[in-house]
């Protein structure tokens, strides 16, 4: 199974690594985690029994998805037919579970479930090809346990190349020794190498002073531009243009922090590194953003403007839970947000943001478990791409009145609570089981005729329209 989806993954132009080496013996491979530290999608395979082992603190497949779960990678479960979650993971690993993942692949669907896996889950990008050489856009990784890794580089990272490694007792067989990034090689097995206070917002910087960035004492960086620690009193802080990436806690707790621009291109913001700053009212990015970790602004009370630049791919578990400032959503591009619900996770991403009332993805939006959850302002959503919906995205988001897609949709368990629900379906739309609306959370569902929107009406017992001029011009839409 690895190594067909490795296959397919390198047909689509990924660059994929496959480790050949056993997980079951001998020292732990530190090497891998330089790997994972570069790459940005990590796929993990799971099969039967392949989670029964880490139980055990020191086994190779724990430590990488640990590892991953730290630096707050885009981790990908494929969860095979034969596969069980174990009743009890370890709490280094209870996310795990948590992650939008892609189930069974198996013979019939495999092409179609390993095409969803690159367009829809993987943050990476094909590279393309001019002539005979190929380019390398922006990376990614992945990651696999049956494990497989499937990522790629950075630019100016790394060779660019992608790997996939598995767990198991296969010994290393090929090329036994270790894998080093930028090689590619091949293996099976179990896993893949994802005080309340005053706010100062009334007086914006002077339109003739432009940003400037404060004195580097304040700022610890690291040669390859990781903010370390701040040092600075706090107020409106200016990140600048050398920092890559913002470490994990950098700022947590800090309510000195009235405000933050990000002067340069942003990397990852870590896990909780603006955890519960909640005088900080103002985040934005001058330039690109493509990872904000887990629990990042969590708690930040105080936030009312974010701005999510195109760039951004990737917003982890709970990164805006809490966030009661927050009024509106708008994300510009592309997206994958990581579900909640897990003992510690601190739920879905703007889990608890009683205040926001409307929110819109201008690209592909890969929502996870509960991502809305308890939203209670929430009254309307519209996705201008595809959609791709976990259980109970919107659960207790009881006020949401309008769901649109104007790309196609594909639709998990439970997604709303809401009662009296008007949802437009522009595209087609899949679901992984047959009714997955209730009549007590949907009121109309508007489709095309013949389309599977009606079909999923039907089966779910709610009332369904022909989408119409007429019909659209009511609800103060457009085709």
């Amino acid at each position: 199974m690895a190594i067909l989806i490795r296959d397919r993954l390198v047909a689509k132009g990924l660059r994929v690594f496959l480790d050949i080496e056993s997980l079951n013996a001998g020292a732990f491979n530190t090497k891998l985690l330089k790997v994972i530290d570069e790459c940005k999608d990590f796929v993990v395979i799971l099969s039967k029994g392949s989670l029964d082992r880490c139980v055990n603190e020191d086994d190779w497949v724990r430590r990488e998805v640990v590892y991953a779960l730290e630096k707050g990678k885009n981790i990908v479960p494929i969860i095979l037919r034969d596969f069980e979650w174990p009743k009890t993971l370890p709490q280094d690993m209870s996310a795990l579970p948590m992650r939008n993942g892609v189930n069974s692949p198996g013979t019939e669907y495999f092409d179609a479930a390993v095409e969803r896996l690159a367009d829809k889950f993987l943050l990476s990008k094909p590279r393309k090809k001019i002539g005979n050489k190929w380019i390398v856009p922006a990376a990614a990784v992945i990651a696999a346990a049956v494990l497989i890794f499937v990522f790629a580089l950075r630019s100016g990272s790394g060779s660019g190349d992608g790997t996939v490694s598995g767990g198991g007792a296969t010994p290393a067989a090929e090329n036994g020794a270790s894998p080093s990034p930028g090689e590619e090689s091949a293996s099976q097995g179990e896993a893949a190498s994802s005080s309340n206070g005053s706010q100062n917002t009334d007086a914006p910087p002077a339109a003739e002073e432009p940003a400037q960035a404060e004195p580097s004492d304040d700022f610890v960086i690291s040669p390859g531009g990781l903010l370390l620690e701040y040092k600075g009193a706090g107020g409106g802080v200016i990140i600048p243009a050398e920092v890559t990436s913002i470490g994990g806690e950098v700022f947590k707790s800090n309510n000195m922090i009235l405000s933050v621009t990000f002067m340069g291109d942003i990397d990852t913001i870590g896990a909780e590194a603006f955890y519960e700053c909640r005088n900080l009212s103002t985040v934005t990015f001058e330039g690109d953003i493509i990872t904000i970790g887990d629990r990042a602004f969590y708690g930040c009370a105080g936030l009312k403007e974010i701005n999510f630049p195109e760039s951004l791919t990737s917003i982890g578990v709970a990164a805006f839970a809490e966030c009661t400032g927050l009024t509106s959503i708008e994300v510009l591009g592309d997206v994958t947000i990581f579900g909640g619900g897990g003992a510690g996770s601190g739920g879905g991403a703007f889990r608890g943001c009683t205040n926001i009332r409307n929110a819109v993805f201008r690209g592909d939006a890969n929502l996870g478990i509960q991502t809305f959850f308890g939203c209670s302002s929430l009254n309307s959503v519209e996705f201008n791409g595809d959609a791709n919906l976990e259980n109970q995205v919107f659960s207790s988001a009881n006020n949401l009145s309008i769901a649109i897609f104007h790309g196609d949709a594909f639709i998990g368990i439970s997604p709303f609570s809401a009662s009296y629900l008007t949802v437009v379906f522009y595209g087609d739309v899949i679901t992984d089981q047959d009714s997955p609306f209730s009549t007590r959370s949907i009121a109309t569902i508007y489709g095309h005729a013949g389309s599977n929107a009606e079909v999923l009406a039907r089966d779910s017992r709610v009332t369904f329209e022909v989408i119409t001029p007429e019909l659209l011009n009511e609800l103060g839409l457009t085709d």
